[in-house]
């Protein structure tokens, strides 16, 4: 008897600002722009500033690059975390478990080669 299906997650509200974030640099300041929900459109979320030892475009660059390549990359987080849930609850490898397992390995592979 196959095994009553999940329930979907339910959906939950990000915790910060969706991707693309991006900075515009000044003198001694950038800025960093996020997508905002009440306006819809990107507006300053912070500043980093330039001081002794540390530069503020890029301090922003890495915050900016950090929040973007997380987006990026958590759809695949989450389907690597359902493939390994169907390997676990099944008690053993099935067909399912193995091509959702194999879709996966792909997708990470072609990350992996294009991120190199």
């Amino acid at each position: 008897m196959p095994k009553p299906q999940k329930k979907p997650a339910s959906v939950k509200k990000p915790t910060h600002s969706p991707a693309p974030w991006s900075c515009r640099h000044h003198a001694d300041v950038s800025e960093i722009f996020a997508y905002t929900e009440p306006n819809g459109v990107p507006q300053v979320i912070a500043e980093t500033f330039s001081l002794p030892g540390a530069n503020a475009k890029h301090n922003a660059e890495a915050i900016v690059h950090a929040v973007n390549g997380h987006e990026q990359t958590k759809e695949l987080m989450a389907q690597m975390l359902n493939a390994l849930e169907l390997c676990l609850d099944c008690g053993g490898l099935t067909w399912e478990a193995e091509q959702e397992a194999e879709s996966v390995y792909k997708k990470l592979k072609k990350a992996d080669e294009s991120g190199r």
